[in-house]
């Protein structure tokens, strides 16, 4: 039985291994193709940082991605009570909403429009189109708008149509709501009155019942 140690050399790993061992040679060019080229320095923003990861805990971390140059790591000055002004913590306990004023346009822009602002928009069309009409005639063009009044009438009245039949179906939608309610209404009265007709009363409340 052999007692001394063994003579056999432990084989040293790469620096860089690749995924597959016949890959290995080829992956060796490529890493040291990529370590010749010369990187600019960029610079690392962080924001929202816990207590204790300060410095030397940054500097520990990030070194393992890269040499570090500077590090910098800016901290708010104390301030004395008498000199803490009054509207510091104003709206701190307001509770954040997010802007809606996208959602109120789109909805204003689809939304119904009534006749009255139907009209009034087709009245302001008609006017831009005689004003475009009158320049182009002061530089010498001479422009036959009758066909574009034509298809704003046209889609003036398919508009009032469309909102008089909406109000129609509305009222009459309305009125068979009215005619079930007071249907309701009668047939809660009727069976109360005759609930109370077989009401039994007992001997001490035949007063309060009759």
């Amino acid at each position: 039985m052999a007692t001394g140690k063994s003579s056999r050399k432990v084989p040293k790993l790469p620096e860089n291994l690749a995924l597959l061992p016949s890959e290995q040679k080829e992956f060796e060019k490529f890493a040291n193709v990529e370590s010749t080229k010369v990187t600019g320095r960029g610079v690392v923003y962080l924001g929202r940082i816990p207590y204790g990861f300060f410095e030397n805990q940054m500097r520990a971390y990030f070194s393992q991605f890269g040499k570090v140059t500077r590090l910098r790591l800016s901290r708010s000055r104390f301030i004395p009570p008498e000199e803490v002004k009054v509207n510091l913590f104003k709206g701190c306990n307001r509770k954040f909403s997010a802007p809606k004023s996208h959602i109120i346009s789109r909805d204003r822009h689809n939304s119904a429009k009534s006749t009255k602002v139907i009209r009034y928009k087709t009245i302001r069309s008609l006017k831009k189109l005689n004003k475009r009409v009158e320049k182009l005639k002061d530089i010498g063009i001479e422009f036959d708008s009758s066909n574009l009044e034509k298809s704003i009438m046209t889609s003036l009245d398919k508009q009032l149509k469309s909102v008089a039949k909406k109000e129609t179906d509305d009222s009459s939608e309305m009125k068979t709501d009215e005619s079930t309610l007071s249907a309701v209404d009668a047939s809660h009265s009727t069976n109360e009155v005759s609930a109370g007709k077989f009401t039994k009363c007992s001997k001490n409340e035949n007063q309060a019942c009759n």
